[in-house]
């Protein structure tokens, strides 16, 4: 086998220049990382803006989103900004470090060594890496600049003095580069010009320098009157002229040092180009490492005192633009990253590529998805793969200028994403070994060593009639898939190995491949078996058998299915005899597309010829893997479709049934009179007789039915079968029920293990009909022989006739016979080998039980083909380690087949909610569609880029949107024809199941003032760009994290809050304080920042923002409150899946179509008892009303539907209020809905009973609150919001009314507040009436 190259970084992944370069290695992935953020990120920014200079196509950006791609970026530093304001000057936005006290110790001196580690996003504009001057002069007295083009320059002036002593300048070529570390170290002996050093990491400079003043003159380190120390900016610290970008380990003491002495230089960096920590053992008069949060980024180790945060508002403490201590990015290197994939595209302009990046080829060297070019080495593209994301420099092909910029990436991780790189060698087989340890559903291979079209293996072409590896597709073409054989060798991957013909694009002997491999493929242990509609398996023990009958109690029949065709066919049916009755009363089947109108219908007992039908037509899509339960529960017949409760055509969610099933026998692939056979695939069939295992709705099984898996008790599951892989004939069922082999037709017995053989073969499953009428002498041969003490026979036609036979040979015994009745041919203990039988007339054997165990002649199975393993309804487990109990799955690969009506363009459930989708039609020429959320794929109008051309995004049109379970359909032929195949990728969006655990209320909440940049120190946020009115990525409220949920007022003048969501994306939700419908489109709500929200044009200084991200303890969806096969019933109650990994306390749903008069109905845990008892459920307060929380009138038990929310679902009823709307996704009314939870240290939700007096109660939340909202659901009273934003340390200043548009409220304070608590000081009715009941909600 060839050798194949594993490759991780080198010691220093970066560029030239940067500290070294990639090496070989072996590669490993690492396995601990298995949440959603650590994963996979989508980033979105403006091109060119690591600076403000909008005149030049400059500035570097770094890229910090979580994943740890390389080695560099450690030890820490701190991040210093300079940003527009609103109007796009700089009055505002800057900051820097300031002393200004006299530094201890301080001195003027000839001599002094300077060191300090410097990353510069933008060289628009030149700032002051140190300054100093003294009240007793205007003028700077010393200074070191790093100039605009990344000059360095030494100024110096001569104490009390208007003479400049040292001047010392640089010139082109610059000495330091944007988007990369540098050090800067230079010592200074004025006494001698000789003793001049400096050195830009670790190479002598001095020589580049114009040296035009160099007196022997103490330079002015410590002048008079009050010295005043600058870092990071100039001395007047004007607007605009901080740095951009990052600083570490600034130095400066009074000791000359010859820096050409390596050891000298050894003292402030390594050999191997790391900074030396231990500076203050040299005793300087400044050392600050900035990179201690605790400490601060100002905390100086020297000897001279710290320095401050400062913005030009002042020097103080506690400024609010920075700079902030960032341990995320530091000059270090560190241990290797665990590598991954970067995919870079302008979607702003036309004509740039898509630029992909990898950590095994390293930086600087990109492919192209949309070309068949090979491998580029393009300057200033990606710099580095840093060990908090990645690098990009100012180059046009990744960071244009005002351009809009996506880039998404992925870490290397066992089962989601690999990279291989390897050498081709023209064999006809070459196994390629990975380490994704998970099967993959995508794998991408290009060539890099020349010009070679991609190739593409999706799991998803695998079908009934052909295999994946036998066809491939091109990502930078629009091409149908195609047939060959020479490019994956016949040969399905596997957790370890993939294998490539003698193809060029894969294998050309001695070029070079990169293969991108991608999880979310089949489980290849699943039981899979292909129908052709030409016959079915039957399973069953016989005639009078009480193990399978369910008589009138419970039972839950359930199994994954999916269509080829539309050929009418029962999935499976139980029936009473081996023919199923003719009358369907007597049976129970599911099957799909009666009367060719794509429903799944469902045959009861007692229906006669009628059917219940799923209620809409055109909800099921071909190639595509449902899950269906038949459930019997307390006498009514129900239907679940992928865990939906479904409506049937009667109007009815459940059927009356009362009959008592003697079902003995289970068809697979057929119905009732075994005609009309499935042609498709079935997977995981169970029979669990007893239990009805599903009540509610519920999530789809994602792994192989077991007897215990879904809450079953073994001794109710009767059947369970095609399970596994490798015999999709086995069937595993409890012990008195027959198993064995399935496709031929034999069903042993598990007492027998032999062979049974007569003259007519009547049980070695030849024959082609159940009933093989033959008259005369025929003998069963038992093979080995068997004992037993009961042998019966029973006949299944013929009547009145005589039956004559001999047992091992020997005498005759006879017996005239009626059709289904049994009779005995041994009754005592006998080794029987073989017997013979004599009929008078025509007949046929029914069954002959052999000690209470039935051999019987079934209907032959006839399973087209055993697709187990490669067709599967489920990703392989070991790419479903995700999330907190390693059990979530956040990629999957899939094919459908489009709606012939509708245009359906997008997979309709997936099983989670995707933030990223790439689609292909593979029937038909068409374009590699690429959704994602941070662009905007929502609601309304939608974009999408194309991974095969170069264009920008395509758009706007109904492209479909992502809910909790899949994307909803869109109705465009744009991205897909009529009954076009389409395979598709997805991966989950971040959610409460797969957020990492945590106890910082900064993550998924936050405060804003309109056009203000508020970072958290623990943050140090990714956009530090130019604030530019218009700028879709320049949002108008910040706060660290891609905004999911928001509102925004003006809370001094007379406004509503504005409601608005990723989701519905550039149109309004709607106001607080109305019922109207939602507020139509808005351009200004944008949701493509990573680190904000809404445009920065109208939200000046007086409105602020209350922000949301989905996690644990929040979370947005919006859904239609209509639909049939997508969300359940038409107006009837339904569940709606969450994933807020717990139960939701409090709900608030707002239906955003409904013309007048609805309502934002809220459900609230505690708003009936403090402690959460009661029935909340069968209560609703209004958002938009201080009425009290109601349960009377005839809406009340319509909107929760008397049912309280689990930890994955919520209910709702048919109130208006929550659904309502036409049965299509056109005309049904969409809702918007909001979920909150308390989680310890986060958010709190509760009650508390007012005691009317000025000491009321105190609760305890455990967090101080950043937001807190009170409402009292026992009586009338208003919506109060109070928030930190708008408070004094003794309590809330003022407070906002959200059910009006009441200008805020002063009050001298309502409430006080601790670090855990906060306590009631006010007799204000709406908040501390005696004896009234209120419910909160507090985040900290």
């Amino acid at each position: 086998m060839t050798e194949i190259r594993h490759r991780k970084q080198a010691p220093f992944l970066g560029v030239s220049g940067l500290g070294g370069g990639p090496a070989s290695y072996v590669s490993t992935i690492v396995p601990k990382l298995n949440y959603m953020d650590e994963v996979f990120d989508i980033q979105t920014w403006i091109g060119g803006y690591g600076g403000p200079n909008v005149s030049r196509n400059a500035g570097a950006q770094v890229r910090q989103n979580g994943l740890n791609l390389g080695n560099t970026g450690y030890g820490g530093s701190s991040k210093f900004v300079n940003l527009r304001d609103d109007d796009g000057d700089f009055s505002r936005q800057v900051s820097s470090l300031s002393r200004t006290s006299n530094l201890t110790g301080n001195a003027d001196s000839k001599t002094f060594t300077f060191s300090c580690w410097v990353f510069w996003n933008d060289h628009a504009v030149g700032t002051n890496a140190y300054c100093v001057k003294g009240s007793d002069y205007s003028g700077t007295a010393f200074a070191i600049e790093i100039g605009a083009n990344g000059t360095v320059s030494l100024y110096g002036w001569e104490p009390n003095s208007n003479t400049k002593m040292l001047d010392a300048y640089s010139g082109s070529p610059y000495f330091l580069t944007e988007g990369q570390w540098h050090h800067v170290l230079i010592s200074i002996d004025m006494a001698n010009s000789s003793n001049r050093y400096v050195y830009i990491d670790d190479v002598n400079k001095t020589s580049s320098l114009t040296w035009d003043v160099y007196s022997n003159q103490n330079i002015n380190l410590a002048p008079s009157g009050t010295e005043t120390h600058r870092i990071g900016t100039n001395m007047a610290n004007a607007a605009g002229s901080s740095m951009i970008g990052w600083m570490a380990h600034l130095y400066l003491d009074h000791t000359y040092r010859d820096l050409s002495t390596e050891s000298n230089r050894r003292l402030f960096r390594t050999a191997a180009g790391q900074p030396v920590t231990n500076l203050a053992s040299l005793n300087p008069i400044i050392y600050i490492p900035m990179n201690d949060v605790t400490a601060g980024p100002g905390k100086n180790l020297g000897t001279g005192g710290d320095f401050f945060p400062r913005n030009i508002t002042g020097d103080t403490n506690t400024a609010t633009q920075g700079p902030f201590v960032d341990t995320t990015f530091g000059p270090e290197t560190g241990e290797d990253g665990d590598g991954g994939m970067v995919w870079i595209k302008d979607y702003g302009a036309n004509g740039y590529n898509h630029m992909l990046y990898d950590t095994v080829r390293g930086p600087l060297k990109q492919l192209y998805s949309d070309d068949a070019s090979a491998q580029g080495n393009e300057a200033n593209t990606l710099k580095a793969f840093n060990r908090d994301g990645y690098t990009v420099g100012p180059s046009n092909l990744v960071n244009k200028k005002e351009d809009k910029i996506v880039g998404y990436s992925w870490k290397k991780s066992e089962g989601f994403f690999d990279i291989i790189e390897y050498t081709g060698n023209n064999s006809s087989t070459q196994t390629i070994a990975h380490n994704l340890k998970a099967v993959p559903g995508v794998i991408m291979v290009k060539c890099t060593s020349e010009s070679q079209d991609w190739a593409v293996y999706h799991s998803g072409l695998a079908t009934a009639n052909n295999d994946a590896p036998a066809k491939q597709l091109r990502l930078n073409a629009t091409d149908a898939a195609q047939a060959t054989s020479d490019y994956w060798n016949g040969f399905y991957p596997t957790a370890t190995q993939f294998q490539v013909g003698n193809n060029d694009r894969v294998n050309k002997n001695g070029a070079t491949y990169i293969a991108y491999i991608y999880g979310g493929g089949p489980d290849p242990n699943a039981g899979c078996a292909y129908f052709n509609a030409n016959g079915g398996i039957r399973l069953g023990n016989g005639i009078n058998s009480t193990d399978l009958m369910a008589g009138t109690g419970d039972f839950t029949a359930e199994c994954f299915f999916r269509a080829e065709s539309q050929t009418q066919g029962g999935i499976f049916s139980l029936g009473k005899n081996a023919q199923f009755e003719t009358n369907r009363g007597r049976s129970i089947t599911l099957g799909y597309n009666w009367n060719s109108d794509d429903q799944v219908f469902v045959f009861g007992a007692n229906m006669g010829s009628s059917e219940i039908k799923t209620k809409e037509p055109g909800n099921f899509l071909l190639n595509q893997w449902y899950h269906a339960a038949i459930v019997k529960e307390s006498n009514v017949l129900k239907l679940y479709i992928n865990g939906r409760l479904q409506q049937f055509s009667n109007a009815s969610q459940g059927y009356s049934d009362t009959y008592d099933y003697e079902n003995i026998y289970v068809l697979i692939g057929g119905y009732y009179n075994t005609s009309n056979m499935f042609d498709g695939m079935v997977s995981n069939f169970r029979y669990t007789k007893g239990q009805a295992l599903y009540t509610a709705d519920f999530k789809p099984p994602t792994k192989t039915l077991t007897t215990t898996s879904q809450g079953a008790i073994p001794s109710n599951v009767k059947i369970l079968c095609l399970t596994e892989a490798s015999n999709v004939n086995g069937a595993v069922v409890s012990p008195n029920i027959v198993a064995g082999t399935i496709n031929d037709g034999t069903i042993w017995s598990t007492k027998y293990s032999g062979t049974v053989t007569s003259k007519h073969a009547i049980f070695d499953g030849t024959t082609t009909s159940y009933a093989d009428s033959q008259s005369g002498t025929q003998t069963l041969t038992f093979s080995p022989a068997i004992t037993a003490s009961s042998i019966r026979f029973n006949m299944s036609s013929g009547s009145s006739q005589t039956l004559t036979w001999q047992v091992n040979g020997g005498s005759s015994q006879s017996q005239s016979y009626q059709v289904q009745q049994w009779y005995d041919v041994v009754s005592s203990e006998t080794t029987v080998s073989s017997i013979t039988f004599t009929v008078g007339g025509s007949t046929a054997f029914y069954a002959i039980d052999v000690d209470g165990v039935y051999l019987k002649d079934p209907m032959p199975g006839q399973v087209q083909a055993n697709r187990g393993g490669k067709c599967s309804p489920f990703t392989d487990p070991n790419s479903q380690k995700f999330g907190l109990n390693r059990d979530q799955e956040i990629i999957k690969c899939g094919v459908y087949k489009s709606d012939g009506s509708a245009g359906l363009s997008m997979i309709d459930d997936i099983g989670f909610k995707p933030q990223w989708i790439l689609t292909k039609k593979t029937n038909a020429t068409g374009d590699w569609i690429i959704m994602d959320t941070m662009r905007g794929w929502h609601h309304t109008t939608n974009r999408y880029l194309a991974a095969n051309s170069s264009a920008d995004e395509q758009g706007p049109g109904n492209y479909g949107w992502p809910y909790e379970r899949g994307a909803f359909p869109g109705q465009s032929s744009t991205l897909s024809g009529t009954n076009d195949d389409i395979v598709w990728m997805a991966i989950r969006s971040a959610d409460g199941e797969l957020e990492k655990k945590h106890t910082d209320g900064f993550k998924t909440f936050g405060l804003s003032k309109g056009g203000e940049q508020e970072y958290d120190p623990a943050y140090s946020p990714e956009y530090y760009g130019a604030m530019r009115a218009g700028l879709t990525t320049s949002p108008g409220f910040t706060r660290g994290f891609p905004v999911d949920h928001a509102w925004f007022r003006e809370p001094a003048s007379n406004d509503q809050i504005m409601v608005g969501s990723r989701e519905w994306g550039d149109g309004m939700v709607g106001y607080t304080a109305y019922n109207y419908t939602h507020g139509g489109v808005d351009t200004s709500f944008d949701w493509q920042s990573n680190v904000g929200w809404r445009k920065n044009s109208g939200t000046g200084d007086l409105h602020q923002s209350w922000m949301w991200k989905n996690g644990r303890d929040f979370q947005s969806l919006i859904y239609p409150g209509g639909l049939n096969g997508h969300i359940g019933a038409v107006s009837k109650p339904k569940s709606l899946q969450h994933h807020l990994d717990g139960e939701p306390e409090m709900v608030i749903v707002k239906n955003l179509d409904y013309a007048s008069g609805n309502h934002w109905a809220v459900y609230h845990k505690y708003s009936q008892a403090v402690d959460g008892t009661g029935t909340p459920e069968n209560y609703w307060g209004k958002l938009d009303e201080n009425h009290a929380w109601d349960n009377t009138g005839s809406a009340w038990n319509t909107v929760w539907n008397g049912t309280a929310p689990t930890k994955t679902h919520f209910t709702i009823g048919a109130n208006i209020n929550v659904q309502g709307g036409a049965n299509n996704l056109t005309e049904a009314y969409y809702m918007q809905a909001l979920l909150f939870r308390s989680v310890t240290g986060i958010s709190k939700l509760g009650s508390y009973i007012g005691n009317g007096s000025t000491t009321g109660p105190e609760i305890t939340l455990g967090f101080k609150p950043r937001v807190l909202i009170i409402k009292c659901s026992s009586h009338t009273g208003n919506w109060m919001l109070f928030d930190s934003y708008r408070e004094n340390t003794s309590g809330n200043t003022w407070y906002i009314y959200i059910n009006t548009q009441m200008v805020q409220v002063s009050n001298a304070g309502l409430y006080e507040v601790t670090d855990t608590t906060f306590k009631l000081i006010s007799t204000n009715s709406d908040v501390n009436q005696d004896g009234y009941r209120y419910i909160y909600y507090a985040h900290s």
